[in-house]
């Protein structure tokens, strides 16, 4: 199905999609110049799609639902990752409406005023977590490239037992070839010797 179709059977907007296959969660089953709207995609395709949305509005980080689908094992601990960071952003908007309710607000009559309002504030809330980490997924990426090392381990694992099986084929081949050559040259003279002269 096109681009169109798979956005009207997820009942996703076109942007969600695009961003979904730009950000490498779901790939298209024809690429077309790797471009998300002319792609084709698969029937499962769909089922992916509102699994991705789903776990989006419960505000899990793509890069958290990269992890889980390259390792679902990893389930539990970024589901718990992300419990802990919503109730955190609970518990800082909660003391932050706290904070607001408490200011008593005059009517500032120019920029020194506000600044010099607020930065006499005590407010001990702590800054937005992007004002102090400009990277927040990073851990979750490390842990994907890790998953990624690991599997390009196995794999290369796998082709090098595959290249040595094979060539252990080749090299009996070839000293079965040997001993075949060998036998030759050791049973020929004594053929000649045994056999009947005309």
């Amino acid at each position: 199905m096109n681009f169109t179709e798979v956005c009207e059977r997820s009942n996703l907007p076109p942007e969600a999609v695009r961003f979904y296959v730009e950000s490498k969660l779901l790939a298209p089953l024809y690429p077309r110049r790797n471009i998300p709207d002319e792609g084709e995609y698969a029937d499962e395709d769909i089922r992916l799609l509102n699994a991705i949305a789903n776990l989006r509005r419960l505000d899990f980080s793509i890069d958290s639902i990269r992890l889980v689908l390259l390792d679902q094992t990893k389930m539990p601990e970024v589901t718990e990752a992300n419990h802990s960071a919503l109730i955190q952003v609970i518990d800082i908007s909660r003391a932050r409406l706290d904070q607001l309710n408490k200011l008593e607000l005059e009517d500032f009559s120019g920029p020194e005023e506000v600044i010099d309002f607020f930065s006499s504030l005590s407010i001990d809330i702590p800054l937005p977590r992007r004002d102090v980490d400009k990277d927040e997924g990073q851990k979750t990426r490390n842990e994907i490239t890790e998953r990624k090392r690991e599997i390009d381990e196995l794999l290369d694992s796998l082709n090098n037992s595959e290249r040595k099986r094979r060539n252990l084929r080749a090299a009996l081949i070839i000293v079965g070839l040997l001993l075949i050559i060998a036998l030759g040259w050791i049973i020929a003279p004594l053929w000649m010797v045994y056999l009947p002269k005309p």
